[in-house]
């Protein structure tokens, strides 16, 4: 007798998160699901679970934590591809400690990492949680005053101002993670 099993895309659709989230999150969590062709599917191959799997999901979603920490112990990265992270990374600190980029990132110490490639001292000065569709609004409002030298990096005299900009700009948002795409489209 086979187990009941349910797709991996109806499992997204039930926890309300976007499907791509999903197969990183069940790796996370050591679930492995099968392959197999359904007649309701159009005889395409389907990714599912078990219902045990699924609750193990289920659970670990609804308890918040499905995201990884950093070495700092902020959460820097979503399952979702409209949740995530604003974030502050300082180019060169030695050489042109006032040259920052800003911008949205699902998963923020990857992000660095690419940027490490061009600028290998970057470094990363703070996140805050965040909703893609807030991204030209944020980048607006912590970057007045301050020297446009490429899509979303800049130059400041003082990286602290922008950071506290930073800090009220997302003092005044709601959480990000109650957020739908609805509400925010």
């Amino acid at each position: 007798m086979t187990e009941e099993r349910i797709s991996v895309i109806e499992a997204a659709k039930r926890l309300g998160k976007h499907r791509k989230s999903l197969p990183r999150i069940l790796k996370r969590l050591g679930i492995t699901p099968s392959s197999e062709r359904r007649s309701e599917h159009g005889g395409q191959a389907t990714a599912f679970i078990t219902l045990d799997d699924f609750e193990m999901l289920s659970q670990y979603v609804s308890d918040g934590e499905c995201c990884v920490a950093s070495e700092n112990g902020r959460d820097t990265s979503s399952p979702s591809p409209d949740q995530g992270f604003f974030y502050v990374i300082q180019l060169e600190p030695e050489l042109d400690p006032g040259r920052f980029k800003v911008g949205f990132a699902v998963n923020v110490p990857d992000r660095l990492r690419v940027f490490q490639c061009a600028a290998p001292f970057a470094t990363l000065i703070a996140t805050w949680p965040f909703h893609r569709s807030w991204e030209k609004t944020a980048i607006d409002s912590v970057t007045p005053g301050s020297e446009n030298l490429h899509t979303e990096v800049f130059r400041t005299f003082s990286l602290d101002s922008i950071i506290k900009r930073c800090s009220e700009f997302f003092s005044l948002m709601p959480d990000s993670r109650k957020c739908s795409r609805t509400s925010q489209a």
